[in-house]
């Protein structure tokens, strides 16, 4: 009886592992899946270049803010023995806002 059993599988199984359309079928989707992950790689690695570049630029803008305060500081400071510096009040107030605003100006057109 399962000499019988197994012959009459026979053909079944025969047809079911000489299906080239379905390998075919299967080929293609891997072949489209493949070119989907190198185009989200490429989108990535673009995305992670113009992270860089915008932090890179937030960064230098900061700097420059903070370098107008410190010639601000230097121009309209006095300084002391120590190597701070003594500046009028209402001066060092309206340089401490130009450099707040700024730094604030940098976060908006390079983002943090």
């Amino acid at each position: 009886m399962k000499l019988v059993l197994s012959a009459a599988l026979l053909p079944f199984i025969a047809l079911a592992g000489c299906d080239d359309r379905r390998v075919s079928d299967l080929d293609q989707r891997v072949k489209a899946l493949e070119q989907s992950v190198k185009q989200l790689q490429s989108a990535q690695s673009k995305m992670t270049d113009e992270e860089t570049k915008r932090h890179t630029q937030l960064q230098v803008c900061i700097f420059e803010a903070n370098s107008k305060f410190q010639g601000n500081l230097e121009r309209n400071g006095t300084k002391r023995s120590d190597g701070t510096y003594d500046v009028p009040k209402a001066t060092m107030a309206e340089m401490e806002r130009e450099k707040r605003d700024g730094v604030a100006e940098c976060k908006v057109l390079y983002g943090e």
